[in-house]
């Protein structure tokens, strides 16, 4: 179900449907919220309160307003704390900013979560984003607890975001876990980016399976993420992207974390996403071709996707003569 993004006609007919049948919404599992603006959200209160056994929440910020949490009524809020906080509710993907995560650990089921607000994001946002207003606890009814949680895969598009979860999951009385994560994707732009992914890494490196970097960083000897890759022992997809003004530092910083992964994992696809990219020399294909023919990834490679604009890909070609025909699989842009 879509709320906010069509007509204010069909929202209201939505809203009248499940005042009327209240018992419909337990039908509803996915809802997908886009806020055009913080007075409309208003409306939509009584509404999610019908929503008993909901699955999968997005929360969209539409027309560039950077909407804010507590920009929204007392009572919007409290209504999407009740659906966050169903033990059916599996995936959360939220992108706007200073959402109160101290509320994710009482997540009893949750399994995806997304956050990809503010992608690149500075070090003087910490100190000058005020903490939100939180809707206190004792103000919201009770909430069953079905269990200790597990996120099984964890998306986040800035350091800071990342940080404030790792406070929440370390928490004495969280229930919301990532021990056992096995997505994992993050940005690494900058050197702060590299200390909360490395804490991600610490905990959950034995059950990764998948992992995804956007890089635009060089790699130096103090990298607390590279030693890490080391501790992987089941990762089976890796995926890297940038863009065309940061990729040498990428493809370098690419190429040591190809090394540091352990010939023990099942590492079969390897994604290399570029955009834009106007020259093939942007990347330095030859040594990404050379690290993936060696023994160590050859065995278990199937597929390396290169994704790429479409006049370079010849090119690209060339300066990757050793990698399999069978394996190498462009898609063009």
């Amino acid at each position: 179900m879509i709320l906010g993004r069509e007509s204010k006609r069909r929202n209201r007919s939505l809203r009248e449907i499940l005042s009327k049948r209240p018992c419909l919404g337990s039908f509803v599992r996915n809802l997908e919220l886009a806020i055009v603006e913080t007075q409309e959200a208003h409306r939509f209160s009584n509404l999610l309160s019908h929503l008993t056994r909901l699955r999968a929440l997005t929360l969209v910020e539409m027309g560039g307003l950077g909407n804010k949490w507590k920009s929204f009524s007392t009572t919007f809020r409290v209504a999407l704390l009740q659906l966050i906080w169903l033990p059916t509710l599996y995936l959360f993907e939220i992108n706007f900013e200073d959402f109160p995560f101290p509320y994710l650990r009482f997540c009893s089921n949750l399994k995806n979560l997304i956050l990809l607000h503010r992608l690149y994001c500075n070090a003087l946002d910490v100190d000058n984003t005020p903490e939100p207003e939180l809707v206190p606890l004792l103000s919201l009814p009770s909430v069953p607890v079905a269990g200790p949680g597990h996120l099984e895969a964890l998306a986040m598009g800035n350091w800071i975001a990342l940080r404030k979860l790792l406070a929440v999951v370390q928490h004495p009385s969280s229930i919301l876990s990532v021990v056992r994560l096995e997505l994992f994707k993050a940005l690494i732009v900058q050197k702060e980016d590299l200390n909360e992914v490395s804490k991600v890494l610490s905990l959950a490196a034995p059950t990764i399976r998948i992992l995804g970097f956007v890089v635009s960083i060089s790699p130096e000897d103090s990298d607390p993420v590279l030693p890490l890759l080391e501790k992987l022992t089941h990762l089976e997809r890796l995926q890297f992207t940038t863009d065309g003004f940061s990729a040498k530092r990428a493809s370098d910083w690419a190429c040591k974390a190809l090394e540091a992964i352990p010939v023990y994992n099942r590492l079969d696809t390897v994604i290399f996403e570029v955009k834009p990219m106007r020259n093939p020399g942007d990347m330095d294909w030859r040594r990404i071709d050379r690290i993936l023919t060696r023994e160590r990834h050859e065995k278990m490679l199937t597929r390396v996707l290169l994704i790429v604009p479409r006049p370079l890909e010849d090119d690209v070609a060339q300066m990757m003569p050793l990698l399999d025909e069978r394996v190498k699989t462009f898609f063009l842009r």
